[in-house]
C-alpha cells in the first residue's frame, strides 16, 4: 500500500511535469507524444501496455492510463528529452552528415565523369559535322565545274553525298543542341552539389561545436 503510494506521488510528480506539459506543449504543435518519442502511436501502446484507442484518449486528454504507463511513459520523456539523450543524438547527426557528405562526394564524381563524357562527344559530333559539311559542298563543286571531260564519276558523288547527309541527319545540329544541353545541366547539377557540400560541412561544423 506505502509502496503504490510513493509510486503514485513519483509518477505523479513526474507525470505533471514531463507529460502532461508536454502534451499541452506538443498538442498546440499538433504532435503527439508518439512523435515527440519517435514511435508511432500503435508502438508506444505496445511498449506501455494500453490499448491503442485509450492511449490516444490519453494524448487527447479525455482518458487515464495505468499508474505504472505513466511511470514508464514520464521515464521515456526524461531520457528522450535528457542531455544524454541530446549527447548521442549530436553523433548520430554528425555520423548522417559524413555519410550524406560521401554520398554527395559520389555523385559529384560522377558528375565529373559525365560532364568529360558529354565534351568528349560534343567535339567528336562537332569534328565530324564539320567533317561530312565539307564533303558535301565538295560534291556539290565538283558537280558544278565547268569543264565537263574533268567531272569526277557523278554515281561517286551521289554516293559520298548520300552517306554525308545521313551523318548529318544523325549526328548533325540536333544532336549537337541536346548534347550542349546536357551539358549545361550537368554544370548546373555541379553547382547544386557543391552547395549541398557546403551545407553540409556547415551543418558537421555546427553540431561538433554543440558537442
Amino acid at each position: 500500500m506505502w509502496h503504490n503510494f510513493f509510486l503514485q506521488k513519483f509518477c505523479d510528480k513526474l507525470n505533471f511535469k514531463y507529460v502532461e506539459k508536454l502534451t499541452l506543449s506538443v498538442v498546440k504543435k499538433s504532435q503527439s507524444l508518439s512523435s515527440l518519442l519517435g514511435l508511432t502511436q500503435d508502438e508506444l501502446a505496445l511498449i506501455l501496455k494500453v490499448d491503442r484507442s485509450r492511449f490516444a484518449k490519453y494524448e487527447a486528454g479525455s482518458r487515464d492510463i495505468p499508474l505504472t504507463a505513466k511511470q514508464l511513459l514520464a521515464e521515456m520523456i526524461q531520457y528522450s528529452c535528457g542531455p544524454t539523450t541530446e549527447e548521442k543524438s549530436t553523433v548520430h547527426m554528425a555520423a548522417q552528415q559524413a555519410q550524406k557528405e560521401k554520398a554527395v562526394q559520389k555523385m559529384l564524381k560522377e558528375n565529373e565523369y559525365q560532364q568529360m563524357a558529354t565534351e568528349r562527344k560534343i567535339t567528336s559530333v562537332e569534328t565530324k559535322y564539320t567533317s561530312k559539311l565539307k564533303a558535301l559542298q565538295l560534291v556539290e563543286f565538283l558537280s558544278l565545274r565547268e569543264d565537263k571531260k574533268e567531272t569526277t564519276d557523278g554515281a561517286i558523288l551521289r554516293s559520298i553525298a548520300y552517306k554525308a547527309s545521313q551523318i548529318l541527319k544523325t549526328q548533325g545540329l540536333d544532336l549537337l543542341f541536346k548534347l550542349k544541353l546536357k551539358l549545361e545541366m550537368l554544370q548546373l547539377e555541379k553547382m547544386l552539389l557543391d552547395a549541398e557540400i557546403r551545407k553540409i560541412r556547415l551543418a558537421t561544423e555546427n553540431t561538433s561545436g554543440k558537442a
